[in-house]
């Protein structure tokens, strides 16, 4: 039998997989782009599928989680926490891409294919 822990910490883990396969499909795709000017808008189909996969995996995961881990009076509250813990992420994207406005976007794209490669070597050896 498989515990609800271990069941979302799986979905987690493996919409962190699919975010860093969607980085480097996105990596590989522009260093494509780059030599050829005339490439299809299909061609980012795949990452965008890959990036709403993970997506979903991730934030079910969460959600299920922080509303099921704690208390019948503080679900709401754990939950609005969880959410806005997505918010200050996307601020503090947006606070780096506005640091790192002069960088290729082939540069930013395999920066954030190894941070995210190490944010799953770090899952998987803390979910062991």
């Amino acid at each position: 039998p498989i515990s609800f822990s271990s069941y979302s910490l799986d979905h987690a883990s493996a919409g962190f997989i699919l975010l860093t396969l969607a980085l480097g499909v996105s990596a590989i795709i522009q260093v494509l782009a780059s030599y050829d000017n005339h490439l299809s808008i299909l061609w980012q189909l795949p990452q965008y599928c890959l990036l709403n996969m993970s997506e979903l995996m991730v934030v079910i995961a969460g959600t299920k989680h922080s509303y099921l881990s704690s208390s019948t009076r503080m679900r709401g509250r754990t939950t609005a926490l969880f959410f806005a813990t997505q918010g200050v992420g996307i601020l503090l994207g947006l606070a780096i891409a506005g640091l790192t406005a002069g960088w290729s976007i082939t540069l930013w794209l395999l920066v954030a294919t190894g941070l995210s490669v190490g944010l799953v070597i770090l899952d998987r050896t803390h979910a062991q």
